[in-house]
């Protein structure tokens, strides 16, 4: 299991925790820890919070294909994967769409394989 800790400014607390349902347990409510100066995150590649931070705060995905760093819609479509697994572990509706969009947009006989069962099933 990975373990990462995120530390928010006091603003960053604020913004993260407006988006995200599982943030501000984490920030503000039940799951808070004493004198929280960090968020635990678990079982996230750092490239992928990276993404989830980037819609937190900009409303819009990143470039996936420069975040990855590799010109294959594979990569992209892998990271789209991760991104939405991500989405749902923190409540991000509108992330999800738009990992769910990125699929449908990149799908082709060499990637369809890599489409999570999930996405076909709600």
């Amino acid at each position: 299991m990975t373990h990462r800790r995120y530390h928010p400014s006091h603003a960053g607390k604020t913004s993260i925790a407006a988006r995200s349902p599982m943030f501000r347990a984490q920030l503000f409510g039940p799951l808070k820890e004493d004198n929280v100066q960090s968020i635990k995150v678990d079982e996230i590649q750092a490239p992928v919070f990276k993404a989830l931070l980037h819609f937190i705060y900009w409303d819009a995905l990143p470039d996936l294909q420069e975040l990855v760093g590799l010109d294959t819609k594979w990569a992209v479509t892998l990271m789209a994967h991760h991104l939405l697994a991500a989405a749902d572990q923190y409540g991000l509706e509108r992330l999800r769409a738009l990992c769910e969009a990125k699929f449908c947009e990149d799908v082709t006989i060499n990637t369809v394989a890599t489409v999570p069962f999930f996405f076909f099933v709600d």
